[in-house]
């Protein structure tokens, strides 16, 4: 019996320094949750470093022998309190996350959340209600048995703690692919997954689109941009589990950032179940059919958020999952939005970024005779494009490309393609440059094919590197979705 209440001890020794940590790695999140509990928001860091040392004496407590007792008695208190706080919200439909785990269990306030406390604290009684004499052996009263025996444990309980871990990791990555349409095989769902750094370039002109909101009105993109505010565009689900754990951060920027930014959720399915899933707030929810919205801004995951600015091109990569959404939403807010080269790239997403920066002096002689340099650029903004004959891709965008040469307005760009072979030069539309290995193309921040980028009137990139044809379609403002 004596090794069961020291395994039980060590449980709970575990329990409260794993809930401590957890939390102490995300400050900020225990910061919100006890401001939704209504604790005010200027003592949220206070009662958050308070919480966490408690939690951590309670863990050392419980490893030795002689302080179990106390540290058994001040949880029975700590956890009684936790639960009567918990029950006491939920009865009041506040489901705010309690983040009692940091973001190892990052979910609304509900039924578990109580059962699990009330197991705790049932734990903690029964050691409470032994007295100081009946906590259990010390550990020099231990067999090799009994220490073997408390490893298995210890072996058990790692394990357990990397499966939560690994979950709450998959959930962050945003491997959430329950958005697709049923409808989908397996093999399509793969397909449309696409790997992560999957994203529109800082720079592309936002595709536009309209869409039905819940209430039944038509709303576009572009009546969102006339109104002259950076637009935080949220990819939401009904069925995205980590989107749900999200509500109240949704509800707090709604508040917080509705003076001067639109906030815009796009889900599908039914009206009246978006809105009661996140609607509370006055958030503008969009509907689109399955995916074709979300697809065309390679947003892959829920919930996913990219920022537009006011003039509607794109300043942000995709942002992924929970804690990917919150980073960039404290970047948005220290942003500046008149500065017309505005960018808050991804580490991971975003390509080769020289947004703001003056293209490095070249010099190349195109396939006609005439000089392409920073000179002969300057005047016009323009698209320098890297292309390679035996690339499919490039062969997809071939006629699609003179296409969009003959059409172009005033304001569409110059055309100038980097190739290695010259003589493609009647078969490409635009200025053709011979550049052998592709050393001149590498400069100006182009790899892969194919790939592209825009330079404006005063030579300077107003995008980062586009991949891809459907990211060179949209600097050029082609992937519009209706």
């Amino acid at each position: 019996m004596d090794l069961l209440i020291l395994i039980l001890r060590l449980v709970f020794a575990g329990v409260f320094a794993t809930a401590a940590i957890a939390k102490a790695s995300d400050i900020e999140g225990s910061r919100r949750s006890l401001k939704g509990y209504g604790i005010p928001e200027s003592t949220t860091l206070v009662f958050s470093v308070w919480l966490i040392a408690v939690e951590l004496i309670l863990s050392v407590g419980f490893v030795f022998v002689t302080t179990a007792w106390g540290a058994a008695v001040a949880s029975v208190i700590l956890l009684a309190m936790f639960t009567a706080v918990l029950g006491y919200q939920l009865a009041r439909g506040n489901r705010q996350n309690c983040h009692c785990f940091g973001q190892l269990m990052s979910e609304p306030t509900g039924a578990g959340a109580i059962v699990r406390n009330i197991a705790l604290l049932a734990g903690v009684v029964f050691l409470a209600f032994r007295g100081m004499d009946g906590q259990g052996a010390a550990y020099s009263d231990l067999s090799r048995i009994d220490v073997a025996i408390i490893l298995e444990v210890a072996i058990f309980a790692a394990i357990l703690l990397c499966f939560v871990t690994l979950r709450r990791m998959i959930l962050d990555a945003q491997l959430e692919v329950s958005d697709h349409d049923h409808e989908h095989d397996h093999s399509e769902v793969e397909r449309d997954a696409g790997a992560i750094t999957d994203t529109l370039p800082i720079g592309a002109v936002a595709p536009r689109f309209t869409l039905r909101s819940t209430e039944g009105s038509d709303v576009s993109l572009q009546a969102l941009i006339d109104e002259g505010y950076p637009i935080l565009l949220f990819f939401v689900g009904l069925t995205c589990t980590p989107c749900e754990s999200m509500v109240d951060d949704f509800h707090a920027w709604q508040e917080e950032l509705r003076q001067d930014f639109n906030l815009v959720f796009v889900s599908s399915g039914d009206a009246a179940a978006n809105e009661a899933k996140f609607g509370d707030a006055g958030e503008l929810i969009l509907l689109q059919d399955k995916r074709e919205v979300a697809d065309a801004y390679f947003a892959r995951w829920t919930p996913s958020l990219i920022v537009l600015g006011p003039s509607g091109k794109v300043v942000s990569n995709v942002a992924a999952g929970d804690a990917a959404i919150r980073s960039l939403i404290e970047r948005v807010k220290r942003a500046d939005f008149s500065d017309d080269f505005v960018q808050l790239p991804i580490a991971g997403a975003s390509h080769s970024n020289f947004v703001g920066e003056k293209i490095a002096p070249f010099s190349h002689t195109a396939a006609d005779g005439t000089e392409i340099s920073n000179a002969s650029l300057a005047g016009k903004r323009t698209l320098l494009l890297f292309w390679g004959e035996n690339c499919p891709h490039c062969v997809s965008m071939h006629d699609g490309l003179f296409e969009w040469f003959a059409g172009r307005s005033n304001g569409d760009p110059e055309l100038v393609v980097f190739t290695d072979d010259a003589s493609l030069e009647d078969r490409l539309p635009g200025r053709v440059v011979a550049d052998e290995n592709y050393t001149a193309a590498g400069k100006l921040g182009m790899y892969g094919t194919p790939s592209a980028v825009l330079v404006n009137e005063d030579g300077v990139f107003e995008s980062e590197t586009a991949v891809g044809p459907a990211s060179i379609w949209a600097l050029l403002g082609r992937n519009n979705v209706n």
